[in-house]
């Protein structure tokens, strides 16, 4: 049963990831390479801030204001950016202050129907004559709802549990941002860029969320978890491979996966993960 539960949250986790994909995916084709790069670049600092701040900052009530200094910073970028571009600058930041909020509030307990929410408004991104920026803008509000509720309400949010944090965020960051960065400025078609930039979300994502998994309060892993996350990550790099063939960006992503994995082994504080059948 404990099994069960443990792979169940982790497929609503992982499904609330894919619906981040889905946003990526239906970026309009002429918006991509401009867009996939400030969002590289937003996804990356914010995350690396966001993860510092719930692994260093020891009160509660300084992680709420670094957040909230985080958002005002990142609204005022997007507004003076404007368009496109400062649409992939706040989003990223919405997502992340909704999601560590559900996960790491001690008392409210919201983690389900907000990862349901994430879900449901990808579906707008679908309905016909709905501008992309409009449907963005709609899912940034949601979270960004949910994050306000939770910063209002609840009394505590909870440290993360990692053993290691420099050392797993320098490593993660070079084979999870780092690749993402990279793959816009190489030298290929607009059509490969979309490709394997997508690919990278979902095969290098899946090994980030399984290590994201690891750390929040509210979940326990298993092996399931282990082997979902791995196996899901294979088939994505060999399909996209057999696809869109580039042995450069193919290398990239399996040196980039393997060290994924062996700093989530290495860095991880949550031993006993390791010992849950």
């Amino acid at each position: 049963m404990s099994r069960f539960w443990s792979l169940a949250q982790f497929g609503l986790f992982i499904a609330s990831f894919a619906s981040n994909f889905i946003v990526l995916f239906k970026v309009p084709l002429a918006e991509a390479q401009p867009f996939y790069a400030a969002y590289s670049i937003a996804n990356t600092a914010f995350s690396l801030l966001i993860t510092l701040i719930f692994t260093w900052v020891c009160i509660s009530k300084y992680r709420k204001i670094c957040t909230v200094i985080l958002v005002v910073i990142a609204c005022g970028a997007a507004i003076a950016m404007g368009g496109m571009v400062g649409v992939a600058v706040i989003y990223p930041l919405a997502m992340l202050c909704g999601d560590y909020a559900v996960s790491q509030a001690k008392s409210i307990k919201l983690n389900t129907p907000y990862r349901v929410l994430m879900v449901l408004t990808a579906a707008l991104f679908f309905i016909p004559g709905l501008p992309f920026e409009i449907s963005v803008l709609i899912r940034i509000g949601a979270s960004l709802i949910f994050y306000i509720f939770i910063l209002l309400q609840e009394e505590e949010l909870l440290k993360l549990d990692i053993r290691s944090p420099v050392a797993f965020l320098i490593t993660v960051y070079i084979f999870y941002s780092g690749t993402l960065i990279a793959i816009p400025w190489l030298n290929s078609s607009a059509i490969d860029v979309k490709i394997w930039y997508l690919a990278a979300q979902v095969s290098l994502g899946l090994l980030l969320k399984r290590a994201d998994f690891l750390t929040r309060s509210s979940f326990k892993a298993s092996r399931s978890v282990n082997f979902v996350s791995y196996f899901g990550a294979s088939v994505v790099i060999i399909g996209t491979s057999i696809y869109d063939f580039n042995w450069v960006y193919a290398l990239l992503l399996i040196v980039s996966s393997l060290g994924l994995i062996l700093a989530v082994d290495k860095l991880l504080i949550k031993k006993e993960v390791e010992h849950v059948a």
